[in-house]
């Protein structure tokens, strides 16, 4: 009987803690962001999309689809982009695409669409 019931006890040991265990991970700083990007009026259908933090920090990234949307990721998927002012970059097959200026966007919470329009 004895063995039974250390049994018993261990198993719960085991188990005790398994569910409601905070993650390891902490939530994400970034700000969701997706948008659009326009080229001369037009969405811009493909390309890579970069946020970069004009005061250090990590780059959000995105994918422009063929509608010109894009979803950025900074630390996990979809999860956006630091709040601040970033310098947006933006390839299209693999080459930068030739704007004037630098394009600026400051990434605020409360805010989750940008539309970029380039020229």
């Amino acid at each position: 009987m004895r063995r039974l019931n250390l049994g018993a006890v261990l198993a719960l040991l085991a188990c005790f803690g398994c569910e409601g265990r905070p993650s390891t991970q902490p939530p994400s700083p970034a700000l969701p962001v997706q948008g659009r990007v326009f080229f001369r009026g037009k969405p811009l259908t493909q390309g890579r999309i970069t946020f970069e933090p004009t005061d250090g920090g990590r780059d959000a990234t995105g994918t422009i689809k063929p509608d010109g949307s894009f979803v950025l990721s900074t630390f996990g998927q979809d999860d956006g982009a630091l709040p601040g002012v970033h310098t947006v970059k933006i390839t299209e097959l693999d080459r930068p695409l030739a704007t004037r200026g630098e394009t600026h966007v400051r990434v605020v919470e409360g805010k989750a669409d940008y539309v970029l329009e380039l020229k």
